[in-house]
C-alpha cells in the first residue's frame, strides 16, 4: 500500500488536470492502469497496487534431461 501511495501522490496532478511537466512513459501506465481499475472497479488505487508476483520469466529453460541428471545427483 505505501508503493501505491507514493504513486498517487506522483499521478495526482494528472487526474486533476494541474500543470505539471511532461510525464515519463512510466507514470502514462500508472495512470492507465488507475483508469483502467477506476472502470473495472469503481477505484482506480487497486491499479496503482504493485503487481511484485507477475515480475521475471517463470518458464523452465533447462531440458527435461539435464533436470533428471541433477535430481538423480542430488538423490
Amino acid at each position: 500500500m505505501h508503493e501505491a501511495n507514493r504513486r498517487y501522490e506522483i499521478i495526482r496532478p494528472f487526474l486533476h488536470d494541474a500543470p505539471v511537466m511532461a510525464p515519463s512513459r512510466t507514470v502514462y501506465r500508472w495512470l492507465a492502469r488507475y483508469r483502467h481499475a477506476e472502470r473495472l472497479y469503481g477505484n482506480g488505487y487497486v491499479g496503482l497496487l504493485p503487481r511484485t508476483r507477475d515480475r521475471g520469466n517463470r518458464r523452465r529453460t533447462l531440458p527435461e534431461a539435464t533436470r533428471e541428471l541433477m535430481t538423480h545427483a542430488i538423490r
